[in-house]
Formats: C-alpha cells, sequence, structure tokens
C-alpha cells in the first residue's frame, strides 16, 4: 500500500511540473510583448498617449532585436563556445543596444519619469542578477562534501 501511495504522488508531481507554467511567455509575439511592456510602463511612470506611442516603438524595435539574437544562439551549434572575440564582440554589441535604447528613452520621458524609469530598471536588473546567483549559488552547495 505504501509502495502505490509513493507511486501515485510520484506520478502527480512528474505530471504538474511536466506541464509547465499555465502562461506561456514564449508564445508572444513581438507585437504583444512590446505592448504589455509599454503598458506596464505607462501604468507605473504615468506616460501620456504620446510617450506610450513613441515607446511603444522604441520597445517593439528592441524586443525584435532581442528574439533575432535568441533565435540564432539557438541555431548555433550547442557545443561550440565562442572565441575570446566573438564574446567581447557580442558583449559590446548588447551593451551599445543598451545604451542606444536609454537614449532614446531619456528623449521621450521627462527628467522624473527617467529616473523612476532608471531605478525601475536597475532593481529588476539586481532581481535577475540575484536568482541566478542564488541558483549557481545553490548547485555549488548541493556538490560539496
Amino acid at each position: 500500500m505504501k509502495k502505490l501511495i509513493v507511486l501515485i504522488a510520484f506520478c502527480v508531481t512528474a505530471f504538474t511540473y511536466a506541464q509547465g507554467p499555465p502562461h506561456e511567455a514564449k508564445d508572444l509575439s513581438a507585437t504583444e510583448r512590446a505592448g504589455l511592456q509599454t503598458k506596464k510602463m505607462t501604468l507605473a511612470l504615468a506616460l501620456d498617449t504620446a510617450q506610450s506611442k513613441k515607446a511603444y516603438t522604441v520597445i517593439l524595435s528592441q524586443v525584435e532585436k532581442h528574439m533575432v539574437a535568441k533565435e540564432t544562439r539557438k541555431e548555433r551549434a550547442e557545443d561550440q563556445i565562442p572565441s575570446k572575440e566573438e564574446h567581447l564582440k557580442r558583449m559590446n554589441m548588447r551593451l551599445d543596444s543598451k545604451i542606444a535604447f536609454q537614449n532614446e528613452m531619456k528623449t521621450i520621458l521627462t527628467i522624473t519619469q527617467f529616473e523612476q524609469w532608471r531605478k525601475i530598471a536597475k532593481k529588476g536588473e539586481m532581481n535577475k542578477k540575484k536568482s541566478r546567483d542564488g541558483h549557481k549559488k545553490g548547485r555549488n552547495m548541493r556538490h560539496k562534501k
């Protein structure tokens, strides 16, 4: 009887994890993602309609670039490690893109909105870094003896 209960519990757990989250962000198109990000920004920063429209176009181009880069990473061979020069080139391109995006947002937003946007963006980056570092730390802790 105990074996049956353990087996059922295992199957239920496996099936729930196999289904994944109920909403998949992967299924959203670039326009849908840009629309959602723009609406979130409009709510957080109290943008007017003109600012919202300008922000949408900037965000849409950023999301499209991100999706193209993601596809090229998938197409590249998984066992192929990029050289130091390729890695440096990609990092520079990513940082240049971030700087350009920030400068465009600076022209759209007011000074107070821009400062608030920077705080929100910095907080999001810190949360990503914490979750990534926490995952690595947990993985390393399991392998220590």
